[in-house]
């Protein structure tokens, strides 16, 4: 198993750790993915990271929502959104706000592939007010106007969907280049509409 202490701090290390996971992850590697993003979390040491403990969990558990959404196992990232989303809502001096719409965010998109439509709407109409609030163009925003437009098409509110789907589309190509993974997924998604 991999062991990044040379000189490191334990955050230094567990944030190391957390990012090779999340490149794993992209690259398709989900096992070994996995298996670091596990052993990050049995790394961390409320007594040895005391502040930064909640919000280390909460970024690897976010990591592991990310994988699990990627295999498809919505169940799984819902559990590891949930509890990445209650850590930071535990965290004493308050969180990012930012932090906390992103984890929201996927919280609500793996609901929505899990059918729970209530559920995903209420996280996601939460998220949009935020960055509604803020005047923020986001990437966090445009993904979430794409989760909620396709709620609201899921549940045959199709021209609404569709008007969310390419708001979300216009963000996203202000924040992102044009050949972006993202961008061309979710133009992908937008496209259905127009058929």
């Amino acid at each position: 198993m991999l062991t990044l202490r040379y000189g490191a701090s334990e955050l230094d290390t567990i944030l190391c750790k957390n990012t090779l996971g999340m490149i794993l992850t992209r690259a398709g590697d989900t096992k070994e993915a996995e298996e670091i993003l596990k052993s990050t979390l049995q790394d961390l040491d409320a007594d040895k990271l005391g502040p930064h403990y909640k919000p280390a969990r909460s970024l690897t558990m976010n990591s592991l929502g990310v994988l699990y959404h990627q295999i498809n196992d919505y169940k799984k990232a819902i559990e590891s959104y949930s509890e990445s989303l209650a850590l930071l809502e535990s965290i004493p001096e308050g969180a990012s706000p930012f932090d906390v719409a992103l984890v929201r965010s996927n919280l609500a998109d793996n609901l929505r592939s899990d059918h729970r439509l209530d559920e995903a709407r209420r996280h996601i109409e939460q998220v949009i007010a935020f960055f509604r609030q803020h005047e923020s163009k986001h990437s966090t925003l445009a993904k979430a106007l794409l989760t909620a437009g396709r709620i609201e098409k899921e549940q045959g509110n199709v021209e609404k969907g569709c008007s969310l789907m390419n708001e979300a589309l216009t963000i996203a190509k202000s924040v992102w280049p044009t050949d972006h993974p993202e961008l061309i997924k979710m133009q992908a998604i937008v496209d259905q509409c127009d058929e």
